[in-house]
């Protein structure tokens, strides 16, 4: 029998808001999705844009689960080539496979301030908003390294902006579609198919998956969002 539904939409579905440690029961969590109102979405999710994009391909996957997600389980989405699909990328170490989709690894881009070595530079410049800030956030930019940024844009000596908590998903989408824009790196992310991508650091819970690995590596999440986008641009 053949798959119903496209590996792609159904990996899009799968890779927001799941625990990257645990397997996956895609029958439990597509039931759970299909009964759950909207607003409580939000809460299995990491965050209201992944909640969002959950709504959205569920409204895709209904007319071909004809009301049993069991359906998906048919054909080749359980054999040997969907489960080497999933298998997870990590990253974090220049000495990673993938060190390019790190926000240290060395590629940059413009916009209006200049050049921006890293998104590291990037990311932690825009704590520091307003024209007051502009010479600190010159001096981050020409730090020499993303390490030397990240400890300029963590000091509290400089006050952050107090919207920092609502937008800085924002920043950091923006940096990784300019990062991104580098046809090399497009291209490079396109290749990773449809493996769920996992910030593997020990030290960040947030954008990465934390020591115990039950971070809610955001960044892995955007990096999956934003291949999504650059898919449908690509079609």
């Amino acid at each position: 029998m053949a798959s119903l539904v496209p590996w792609s939409t159904l990996d899009e579905l799968l890779l927001i808001g799941t625990p990257y440690n645990k397997p996956l029961n895609l029958t439990g969590r597509l039931t759970r999705f299909e009964r759950a109102p909207r607003r409580k979405l939000l809460a299995l999710s990491a965050g209201e844009s992944a909640a969002r994009a959950i709504w959205r391909r569920l409204s895709v996957l209904r007319p071909a689960l004809a009301g049993d997600p069991r359906r998906l389980w048919a054909g080749p989405l359980c054999g040997p080539a969907a489960r080497a699909m999933s298998k997870p990328i990590y990253f974090f170490s220049r000495t990673d496979a993938y060190s390019e989709l790190s926000n240290f690894a060395p590629f940059g881009f413009e916009d209006e301030e200049g050049y921006w070595p890293t998104v590291e530079h990037y990311f932690q410049a825009q704590k520091f908003s307003g024209a007051d800030h502009a010479d600190y956030r010159a001096r981050i930019r020409s730090s020499r390294s993303p390490k030397d940024a990240k400890t300029l844009g963590q000091t509290r000596k400089v006050p952050i902006r107090p919207d920092w908590d609502e937008v800085k998903e924002d920043v950091m989408r923006e940096a990784l579609r300019r990062k991104f824009a580098n046809p090399t790196l497009r291209d490079l992310l396109l290749a990773t198919k449809n493996r769920p991508l996992i910030e593997n650091s020990p030290f960040d819970r947030y954008w990465g998956a934390g020591k115990d690995g039950r971070g809610l590596n955001r960044l892995g999440v955007l990096l999956v969002e934003l291949r999504a986008e650059l898919r449908v641009h690509a079609a």
